[in-house]
């Protein structure tokens, strides 16, 4: 992932206290916001977005939040106490303590940060329906997205007991196939093909016996 250099100077946003087990000393941890961090990738779903970072070199950590809400804190706050555990090699406790009133320790001094100069996209995982009917089996995913482009970077494996679907930069699927016979379907006489106009791959194979 390509990356570039920036300063920034963090945002408070609140701060916690915990110690360090093997030290038995005290420690604060900032946490902190700045506009520069870019967002995560969005979602075509509920899922919550998935949480863009850049650690200070420093013992403040910039996040920023896909919200800013509170029910989102532990969360965080384990992304947090993770990191600085890695990259300090501390041994932080999770039993933790929000000071009154305290948004830093300390004052928030401008410094400097690699973060990511674009995001990954987030796959959706399509729909799909498995029809097993007169010694066949049938699966019609749903790839209403799909076009020309996408379908010529589109990996479709079918196997006895699973289907594994990924499209460059849209769809990703991995599923067992739910089939009677609990057999299995014959590959060798397997056929799929994506129908455009329905925004559909379906796929048919007759069951093995």
């Amino acid at each position: 992932m390509a990356t570039k250099s920036l300063l920034v100077t963090p945002t408070a946003w609140f701060t916690v206290k915990t110690s360090d087990v093997e030290r038995q000393s005290k420690v604060f941890l900032n946490i902190c916001t700045d506009d520069c961090i870019p967002e995560p990738p969005k979602r075509t779903d509920d899922t919550l977005n998935a949480v863009s970072t850049a650690a200070a070199e420093t013992g403040e950590i910039v996040r920023r939040l896909a919200e800013r809400m509170t029910k989102y804190r532990n969360m965080i706050l384990e992304i947090v106490l993770d990191t600085a555990d890695s990259q300090f090699s501390w041994n932080l406790s999770r039993e933790i303590v929000f000071p009154n009133n305290m948004r830093s320790k300390g004052k928030l001094m401008p410094r400097q940060v690699t973060i990511p100069t674009s995001s990954s996209p987030i796959l959706i995982t399509p729909e799909f329906q498995e029809i097993t009917e007169g010694g066949y089996y049938r699966m019609e995913i749903d790839v209403p997205k799909l076009d020309k482009n996408s379908y010529q970077r589109t990996m479709l494996d079918v196997e006895e007991m699973r289907v594994l679907l990924k499209s460059d930069s849209l769809y990703e699927l991995d599923v067992v196939i739910d089939v009677k016979n609990g057999k299995g379907i014959a590959i060798d006489e397997a056929s799929a093909k994506w129908h455009k106009n329905m925004g559909k791959i379906i796929i048919r194979a007759p069951l093995l016996a």
